[in-house]
């Protein structure tokens, strides 16, 4: 009994001497989004705290993106594989050669000789 009285004793103890050290921290509202004043290396900056504002302002395209679960993935992964070919190739003479070039990277490109 005495072991628990001075667990709940040191936890009250430690928890309070928390609480006194917490800092209140002003917020300025401006438009549903609550800004920090805050000195980051010398530099007067403004930490943003959005509370859903931005959500609210594009509330049709998370809806689609609930309903449809799509993403640009797909076109991202094929942007990334045109710029490796770009870097690889180190340019090229004409846009048939690059265009060539992409279709066999990509694997679309028939190469069976009829």
């Amino acid at each position: 009994m005495k072991i628990k009285l001075s667990i709940i004793f040191f936890t009250l103890l430690i928890w309070s001497l928390l609480a006194i050290g917490q800092v209140r921290i002003k917020m300025q509202k401006e438009g549903g989004v609550y800004k920090i004043p805050c000195i980051v290396n010398g530099l007067k900056l403004n930490f943003i705290f959005d509370t859903g504002a931005s959500i609210l302002k594009h509330i049709d395209g998370v809806i689609n993106a609930a309903l449809y679960q799509l993403t640009n993935a797909r076109a991202e992964s094929i942007n990334a594989k045109i710029q490796i070919v770009k870097s690889t190739a180190r340019g090229f003479k004409n846009f048939i050669g690059y265009r060539t070039s992409l279709m066999f990277f990509l694997g679309r490109l028939d190469m069976l000789s009829y």
